[in-house]
């Protein structure tokens, strides 16, 4: 793989390191070593995926990710992160930029440089933040390179690119010209993508929410509305009932006509004032209860001779069954 004698001596010491700490007991000896030269690598910031070694050896890559990252914690080593500047170089030459080759991986420098200060390479896989870095440059360059040819390069899918470009294309550097793009530099920083999206993402639930409480309030001011008008109708139509029952009462009922006749001229008997003070639409509205309280008060004022009169006007219920 050509990584060079730094990192074959380096890994042959992480590899002795782990022999004596017995920590190749139940893993392979190809898996441990090549877990030591993805260390060593790593260390001498050399620009080797994970991916690239895999496919060497012939181990599953996220078995070689395990092995390695096991052989870190337990060697207590401080690995720094990869740096995506490592691949631009490899990734330009595969991708055949001819003898602009250098300026399109300056340009493409550049833009991993701005992207780090735009928090856009933290937790992000270097292979592919250089992957489009590299289409962007490309562009800037006047070179036909798609999404497609920077992915299969990198070894990464074309969402991850395009995810990358579309992050990228959210900050204000983006915004420059070209010109512009190489003599200005922002000093200051973006927040990182995934603190925007989920700001933006609580701005769109207030949004939401704002507008759900806009639409109950007019359903419930509607329902309101519907509920105070079927009461008023319910209302009305009690009343009007009412007004029935009584009329039918007086018709059909406990007050017929000779009935009402013969309480007018009892009432007339007893008192010219009760006839000024209860009117016939009163004595109508009056239940039989009222009616009676009412015949009785009356009665009282006369004398004795009255109470006969008043009994035969409202036969008891054994008379009228008889």
């Amino acid at each position: 793989m050509r990584l060079g004698s730094d990192v074959s001596v380096s890994a042959f010491r992480f590899y002795q390191s782990a022999l004596f700490r017995g920590l190749t007991r139940g893993r392979g000896a190809m898996h441990t070593a090549a877990g030591c030269i993805y260390l060593a690598a790593r260390q001498l910031r050399v620009s080797l995926m994970l991916l690239d070694l895999s496919d060497a050896v012939g181990i599953n890559v996220y078995v070689l990710g395990h092995c390695y990252v096991e052989l870190k914690r337990k060697l207590h080593l401080a690995i720094p992160d990869m740096d995506p500047c490592l691949f631009i170089e490899r990734f330009a030459t595969q991708l055949e930029f001819g003898d602009k080759m250098s300026v399109v991986a300056t340009t493409a420098m550049r833009l991993l440089q701005r992207m780090k200060k735009d928090w856009i390479a933290t937790g992000r896989r270097p292979s592919g933040l250089a992957a489009a870095a590299l289409l962007v440059a490309a562009r800037i360059h006047e070179f036909n390179r798609t999404e497609e040819d920077v992915a299969r390069v990198a070894r990464v899918s074309q969402q991850t690119t395009r995810k990358r470009l579309q992050e990228f294309g959210r900050t204000p550097t983006s915004k420059l010209s070209i010109d512009d793009f190489f003599s200005v530099d922002y000093e200051e920083e973006q927040d990182p993508p995934a603190f925007s999206a989920s700001k933006k993402s609580d701005e769109n639930i207030k949004e939401m929410d704002d507008e759900a409480f806009s639409r109950i309030s007019a359903e419930i001011n509607e329902l309101e509305r519907r509920i105070e008008k079927q009461l008023r109708v319910i209302a009305e139509k009690r009343v009007s009932r009412s007004i029935f029952n009584k009329l039918s009462d007086l018709v059909f009922g406990r007050l017929s006509i000779l009935n009402l006749l013969y309480m007018l001229l009892f009432v007339t008997k007893i008192s010219i004032v009760s006839i000024s003070t209860h009117s016939l639409s009163t004595l109508l509205l009056l239940d039989e209860g009222r009616f009676n309280a009412e015949v009785k008060y009356q009665t009282s004022i006369v004398g004795k001779q009255a109470m006969g009169l008043g009994h035969w006007l409202y036969p008891s219920q054994e008379k009228e069954r008889v």
